[in-house]
């Protein structure tokens, strides 16, 4: 179990090492840049308010209050298996947690400073393993995963922004439905990944 878990994880920090890492990206839209699986976005510096506001946003929450958040939206589905403070590694600036021995939660912080009680959330994501990917099942926990970083969203919501992702899933474009939240997926060899941009107040 716990190699499975470690493999998962040295999968995740080989991409990080390979693509770098980024506190997010500046282009409109939806743009590459380090992660997980190297997909962020967020509003242009140039966007006029009104696009702006279309995308919705979110207030800045730290990283210890999002896993929390996740954790009830996971016991509260009867999903039982929560990020446990036991499970993190930092590596290269990301807070890496293991939810189970297939699906690995990330966080990238606006600024790191090795705080999970002041980093402020820049992105999050679910790394999830090809070999025993269970869509029903990923959706689920990336279910939780977007209603953690924005509680005011319904399943229906969250449900239409997951189909939205999927459709992007070959490109390096994110969904958006003005909740304050992207939503993207992709898919490597090794693992499917599905990431959680917030647009920050």
């Amino acid at each position: 179990m716990k190699k499975s878990v470690l493999a998962l994880l040295l999968c995740g920090i080989v991409a990080l090492g390979l693509m770098g890492c980024s506190s997010g990206g500046s282009d409109s839209g939806a743009s590459t840049s380090g992660s997980a699986n190297s997909k962020t976005a967020t509003e242009s510096d140039t966007a006029s308010e009104s696009q702006q506001g279309s995308l919705g946003n979110v207030e800045p929450e730290i990283v210890n209050t999002l896993v929390a958040k996740l954790n009830a939206e996971i016991m509260d589905g009867n999903l039982n298996t929560p990020a446990y403070d036991n499970s993190l590694v930092v590596d290269n600036g990301v807070y890496w947690y293991a939810i189970t021995d297939d699906i690995s939660l990330y966080i990238m912080p606006v600024e790191f400073t090795d705080d999970v009680n002041a980093d402020i959330v820049d992105y999050s994501g679910l790394l999830i393993d090809c070999d025993t990917y269970d869509e029903t099942a990923a959706r689920s926990y990336v279910t939780k995963l977007v209603k953690a970083n924005n509680l005011e969203m319904t399943d229906e919501q969250v449900d239409v922004l997951f189909q939205e992702a999927l459709e992007f899933i070959d490109t390096p474009d994110m969904a958006n439905n003005g909740n304050g939240l992207w939503l993207g997926v992709t898919k490597s060899d090794d693992h499917y990944d599905y990431q959680v941009q917030r647009v920050a107040e």
